[in-house]
């Protein structure tokens, strides 16, 4: 992605165009991409617009070890992109504009990034509301032979919004520290602790809601035997009033790979559990339990295959029902010749919540071709397939689809 800012475009995916220019010590770059799909409203449902994310980002090098970034970005939803809004399908349009400035050693990195963003919302009846707000991002590492550290803090206010940013959380204080320890080549242990809590402005009817997640891993790998992990993770969240909020999920979680030939076998396991204390809130209490299984490889010198299986199954405490869902999917990318190579994916998942009464079979299959057709251009085209099939009817859909993507890099 061309923005390298937290506060900017952060874990976001979306297809468009991108561009950057290297002209020593400064770097542009350009991006403009769809984030959202349209889909068309009724007269009781909302649909969804269009929504596309502009940006732009400097990034200036003075010196080898000081960098100093600038971007812009516009997210905005294009109207005329549905016929059909729904009963109360707003409009968005918000703008964000960044800086950062980073520190970089050879054993230790920092980087501070200030935000400001102003969103404006129009509602169905044409009536615009606007606000602002700002977003503080730190984060340093520090490594050493034996153990590494990590510390992130992040401010963000209640005003601020960014649509391309969907892992940053408006009205959000929180902090982050983990560490990895290293006493033997084979062996490494990792601990890591981080808060959140919301309701900056401490508005006495919001309830505010904290947030602390703890997680601690071992992981031992023995040369060229398989590699064994084994993690566990709290994650208990409450509010100030407890009798309204408070629950906590516990999980463990067990894994071995091994890896021969250029070839990687993985399996895992985990159970998890959900509790809630609150008094006076109803919550089911969960039990839930997974297996997965994982293949990568080269089969042959031209075509690599990747493969997985997962089960999960939860069981609901308070109608002792049990949820199941099954995911197989594969993928293979087939070189063809010199400049030209086929990528085909597929998979298919089961979903059964008997409690709602539903059972849901979703298909997916895509072939992409691809052509290199000079050193600097490479050219997409390919076919997608997918099937939604559910007890219910009205639910169902059959979806096909041409992809075209041209990738020019100067």
């Amino acid at each position: 992605m061309c923005i390298r800012d937290s506060l900017s475009i952060y874990s976001q995916t979306g297809r468009g165009i991108s561009f950057k220019e290297i002209l020593n010590p400064v770097e542009i770059s350009l991006c403009h991409i769809r984030i959202q799909n349209a889909a068309e409203g009724s007269q009781t449902e909302n649909g969804a617009f269009s929504r596309y994310t502009l940006g732009t980002d400097i990034l200036i090098k003075p010196f080898r070890s000081l960098h100093f970034g600038f971007s812009g970005i516009l997210n905005y939803d294009k109207e005329n992109s549905i016929q059909t809004r729904g009963p109360s399908l707003d409009l968005y349009k918000n703008s964000v504009l960044t800086g950062r400035a980073t520190l970089e050693f050879s054993k230790s990195n920092f980087v501070l990034e200030f935000a400001h963003g102003d969103k404006e919302i129009e509602d169905v009846y044409g009536v615009k509301t606007s606000s602002s707000g700002t977003g503080i991002f730190f984060k340093g590492n520090f490594s050493a032979k034996i153990f590494d550290l990590t510390a992130e803090f992040s401010k963000i206010e209640e005003g601020f919004l960014n649509f391309a940013a969907p892992g940053i959380y408006p009205d959000r204080l929180g902090w982050k520290a983990s560490s990895n320890i290293y006493p033997a080549r084979f062996l490494r242990f990792s601990l890591s602790n981080q808060y959140y809590h919301d309701n900056l402005e401490k508005k006495e009817n919001v309830l505010t809601t904290n947030q602390n997640i703890l997680q601690a891993g071992i992981y031992l790998m023995p040369g060229k035997l398989p590699t064994l992990s084994s993690s566990f993770s709290k994650n208990k969240v409450w509010g100030d009033d407890k009798s309204v909020l408070e629950n906590e999920t516990t999980s463990i979680f067990y894994g071995i790979t091994y890896y021969i030939g250029g070839h990687s076998i993985a399996i895992n396991s985990s159970v998890s559990q959900f509790r809630n204390f609150a008094s006076t809130t109803t919550s089911s209490d969960l039990d839930t339990n997974s297996i997965a299984f994982n293949y990568s490889g080269r089969i042959f010198p031209w075509m690599s295959f990747d493969c997985g299986f997962s089960n999960n199954v939860t069981k609901n405490f308070s109608d002792n029902s049990k949820d199941k869902n099954i995911c197989i999917s594969a993928s293979s990318n087939i070189t063809l010749s010199r400049r030209t190579s086929l990528f085909i994916y597929g998979s298919n998942s089961k979903r059964d919540y008997p409690a709602n009464n539903t059972k849901t079979t979703t298909t997916n299959l895509s072939v992409e071709f691809n052509w290199k057709l000079k050193e600097f251009l490479t050219s997409t085209f390919g076919y997608t397939f997918d099937k939604n099939d559910e007890l219910d009817d009205s639910n169902d859909y059959t979806s096909m689809g041409g992809i075209l993507r041209l990738n020019l890099r100067f």
